[in-house]
């Protein structure tokens, strides 16, 4: 049967009923043994008449349904001095005032079914020495934010609501939905196994880690790994901040890699990827809008068999006195862009096949250490100046043309003005919307461009214009 235990009179023992568990609110009338699994242990304002009474644990089996010190005065605390674990099977409600000292063994929280609260109103729960588990099939429900040392979600379903977490490990094997809630711990482990069986709701969070083991078929919000990132099949994450990333079958939105060294191991597809490294390696299969090797003089490995497809922007940095090196030290590795023009200089290339429809340039100041294709070891086509006579501009040029694909208008702009740019077939139709660049390239693409002839101009602030003319094969 059930009971509600009141503590009174002070510091003392978990194990002292006779003195200390009350039948009534700063009651005089005791239990005759210790609270149980069904008790509800309540600690308020007749509980501490001085500053800083203590609970202690002791050696006694301790566990109770649910534990309140929400009413508590005068800062108590609850300290464990035993061997023995704490099992709750209900409700864990804290004080903002108070100190839980659980510097050993384990915190349970073991209620087979029900819904149930964890506030601590701030209140750190344990030292960073101590595990907590959770091993019934209840629901939890945090209703503040809640800090501790290892959770271990063994079973059952944890409900953050959007507080914030901070821990040392946190173990997911069990339903855990996150809401907003900004995770702060040493490792995260989500289960690689039970995915079919197990949600995480974790695409409106921020989690930042040391390790970060993401599961398999999880949907995952911004993560922070200053260590790694594996362990992870068929997720999908929105931005990631890491030094290494090993995953298969996934896709990102944009992953920023700014250690001094950095690996990137994926199959799957990512909106961008920035690699600020001076040591910078990529493997697998994958396609991205953007891959930046964002520092003059990296050192760049591709894996053998490595396909980079990079639909939209590549950038490689180099300079004579810092020259940056892309190589595959055993079999290939592969670049793969569907168009445009890769203009690069002062570089290292080794086992590199760039394909895909772009023409690449390597430039006339690389070395080619041998196992190259694709590449022209020569510099861009030079870039016109744009000569004003009067209104008139000379022509500017348009490579490749003819093109299949897509092509680039090249011209000198050093002043950075704004140029408007407008494409139109032989009966003077525009054909394409029109665009503005302070930079010194327009690219046109094919898309929907029908073979034949076609006329493009450029035009600035001023009214300067400049004309030519470009056949799509």
């Amino acid at each position: 049967m059930a009971s509600n235990y009141y503590w009174v009179d002070g510091t003392g023992a978990w194990s002292d009923y006779a003195t200390h568990w009350a039948t009534t609110s700063g009651g005089t009338v005791f239990h005759v043994t210790i609270p149980g699994p069904n008790d509800d242990v309540i600690f308020d304002a007749n509980s501490f008449q001085l500053a800083f009474d203590t609970v202690y644990m002791g050696s006694t089996i301790t566990n109770c349904h649910t534990m309140d010190w929400s009413a508590a005065l005068n800062a108590p605390t609850f300290y464990r001095n035993g061997p023995n674990d704490l099992d709750i099977y209900g409700s864990l409600i804290l004080n903002p005032t108070m100190s839980f000292n659980f510097t050993d063994g384990n915190l349970n929280f073991k209620a087979a079914s029900g819904n149930y609260v964890l506030n601590t109103f701030g209140t750190q729960v344990g030292s960073s020495i101590y595990e907590l588990y959770f091993l019934g099939a209840a629901t939890w429900n945090l209703t503040s934010g809640f800090s501790t040392a290892n959770i271990h979600l063994s079973s059952g379903v944890l409900r953050t609501h959007g507080y914030p977490v901070s821990c040392g490990i946190f173990d997911v094997y069990a339903d855990l939905f996150l809401d907003t809630s900004h995770v702060t711990c040493g490792d995260w482990n989500a289960d690689y196994a039970s995915h079919l069986t197990q949600t995480i709701d974790a695409d409106s969070s921020v989690i930042d880690c040391g390790f970060f083991g993401a599961g398999r078929g999880f949907t995952y919000n911004d993560i922070t790994a200053t260590i790694k990132m594996m362990f992870i099949d068929s997720c999908a994450f929105h931005d990631a901040w890491c030094s290494d990333i090993v995953a298969s079958n996934s896709g990102f939105h944009n992953v920023f890699m700014t250690e001094s060294a950095n690996g990137f191991d994926f199959s799957g597809y990512l909106n961008k990827l920035i690699m600020k490294g001076t040591t910078c390696s990529i493997a697998g299969i994958f396609q991205a809008d953007t891959l930046h090797f964002d520092t003059i003089g990296q050192n760049i490995s591709i894996g053998n068999l490595c396909v980079a497809t990079i639909n939209n922007n590549l950038l490689i940095q180099s300079n004579p006195g810092f020259p940056t090196s892309i190589e595959c030290n055993t079999g290939t590795g592969t670049i793969s862009k569907p168009s445009d023009t890769i203009c690069t200089d002062f570089i290292y290339l080794k086992n590199i096949h760039a394909t895909g429809g772009a023409v690449y340039y390597a430039g006339d100041h690389s070395v080619d250490l041998g196992g190259n294709s694709g590449w022209y070891w020569l510099p861009c086509p030079p870039l016109p100046s744009i000569v004003s006579d009067d209104d008139q501009l000379d022509l500017v040029i348009a490579f490749p043309n003819p093109m299949n694909s897509a092509a680039q208008v090249i011209f000198s702009n050093p002043n950075h003005d704004t140029w408007s740019f407008l494409l139109k077939d032989v009966t003077g139709r525009i054909v394409s919307n029109e665009k503005r660049t302070s930079g010194n390239s327009v690219l046109i693409e094919k898309k929907s461009l029908n073979s034949g002839i076609y006329f493009y101009e450029l035009k600035n602030e001023e009214g300067k214009t400049g004309k030519g003319k470009i056949v799509v094969e």
